[in-house]
């Protein structure tokens, strides 16, 4: 006689198979519900950085940081800050995002960044609240970088 070979689950099988599939849910669905802020501040520094290389190509470019938690946003400017819009990011709803940068910052042909008030060279911050804080840090001379802040 030739034993049967066993090709179906048990009911216990199954039942520890949902048992750890419902766990891992649980573990993880807290993580995916708000977007996160690394990768949000990372859009950010790429749209400064692209109206930045565009200054340096001879047009000014102002980017302006709506701050928020529902309408965030970065938009971009044509030569000053109440010019014609040329680019918008609309930020994820989900995330907080606060700015050092008032009205806005205006990229000179030269690199360096002023205010929209008309001040001098300017430096500050774009802080991006989500799963995780990062801060998008501007420099004095127009340099962009990321850091995560510490909780």
């Amino acid at each position: 006689m030739h034993a049967q070979s066993r090709q179906a689950f048990t009911l216990i099988e199954v039942l520890v198979i949902i048992t750890i599939a419902s766990i891992l849910t649980a573990v993880t669905a807290p993580m995916l519900q708000r977007p996160s802020g690394r990768t949000t501040a990372l859009q950010v520094v790429a749209v400064m950085q692209e109206a930045r290389l565009q200054a340096l190509g001879g047009t000014s470019k102002a980017v302006v940081v709506t701050p928020g938690q529902l309408d965030a946003s970065v938009v971009v400017k044509d030569r000053s800050c109440d010019g014609s819009v040329t680019q918008r990011l609309a930020l994820p709803a989900g995330l907080t995002v606060h700015s050092s940068l008032r009205r806005g910052v205006i990229w000179q042909p030269d690199g360096s960044g002023r205010t929209c008030a008309g001040s001098g060279i300017y430096g500050g911050t774009v802080t991006v609240h989500g799963r995780d804080t990062w801060k998008v840090v501007l420099s004095s001379v127009g340099r962009l970088r990321m850091a995560q802040a510490i909780p």
